[in-house]
């Protein structure tokens, strides 16, 4: 859920019996004191956190008082997975908030998302995410394709816009190639020409920890969260009860929501520092409520010239 700053005037007014009620009420500020006798106004403006998207439950206003430790927001652009940003979620909720409260919200910061791509399985209806690093290479998470098989190209399709679908050529996995073990690299069988979309650059050095990064969330419609890169203990413990699930010197943990329910990230997401893509989440999510929640995303950085081969080759 996106947290919206929104501010609230309180006013209290006095008015003494021997001054007219129709005579203009002067504002004080805090500190300043009104002549004998004088009507006036003391104003104190009250900063709020309410979640978003307002998701009103029979009719009546969600409690708001339970704080989240981070912000969470949609992306205000037009996302090539829409035909009319106008309508989406998002926007919509933004509109109910507001006439909801009569109050103005604070706009959200922008975020590219025009290199986020879903993928399709045959036979699935769960998409994976993946970035389109150049116009025919997707990087996304390898635990996206069945363990101990060799993934079939042709049982997946990329899409890069609502209308949009592509097919694959190969899918190159990790650690036989250049790629990390928890990497996978699909090539499509041709260019992508939508010119909504976009590629995005690759990290330029790996982020550190408690650098703020964009945590990219596709699991529904896509939002981002602002957070920062914590320490690999925060997701050990996160994935303690996850079977299967490795932490390994070429990861990294980044802080997710501390509420169970606003952990919208999913296999193959990205992560960008900079406006670089520095990470690709390998798991998805597993939070739980109350916690600091990690999520685990592969080093790209560390994959970085053999993906650079790899786009030369393909352009």
């Amino acid at each position: 859920m996106l947290p919206m700053r929104l501010l609230l005037v309180l006013c209290w007014t006095s008015v003494t019996t021997n001054q007219a009620v129709k005579q203009p009420i002067p504002q004080l500020m805090v500190g300043e004191m009104p002549a004998s006798g004088q009507p006036y106004q003391i104003v104190r403006i009250i900063e709020y956190v309410v979640p978003h998207p307002y998701r009103p439950q029979d009719g009546q206003i969600e409690n708001t008082t339970a704080a989240d430790s981070l912000e969470i927001f949609a992306p205000h652009l037009e996302s090539q997975f829409n035909k009319n940003p106008n309508t989406n979620t998002a926007n919509h909720a933004e509109q109910t908030l507001a006439k909801t409260f009569n109050i103005i919200a604070r706009a959200s910061p922008i975020v590219a998302t025009k290199f986020l791509i879903k993928m399709y399985a045959m036979g699935s209806n769960t998409p994976c995410t993946g970035a389109l690093i150049s116009y025919r290479l997707v990087l996304t998470s390898s635990q996206c394709f069945p363990p101990n098989q060799t993934p079939v190209p042709r049982d997946y399709k990329v899409q890069v816009t609502q209308n949009a679908l592509y097919e694959v050529s190969s899918i190159i996995l990790g650690p036989s190639s250049g790629l990390d073990r928890y990497m996978a690299l699909m090539v499509l069988k041709t260019f992508v020409v939508e010119p909504e979309v976009q590629t995005v650059a690759l990290c330029d050095a790996p982020p550190r920890r408690a650098d703020t990064i964009i945590m990219h969330m596709s699991k529904g419609s896509p939002h981002f969260l602002r957070t920062q890169i914590i320490s690999n203990r925060a997701c050990k413990s996160s994935f303690a009860k996850v079977e299967n699930a490795y932490i390994t010197e070429s990861m990294f943990c980044a802080h997710n929501s501390n509420k169970r329910m606003d952990c919208q990230t999913t296999k193959g997401d990205p992560l960008v520092h900079r406006e670089r893509l520095c990470g690709i989440n390998i798991y998805g999510p597993s939070c739980v409520d109350g916690a600091t929640n990690g999520d685990l995303y592969v080093n790209v950085f560390k994959a970085k010239a053999y993906l650079q081969t790899m786009i030369a080759r393909y352009n």
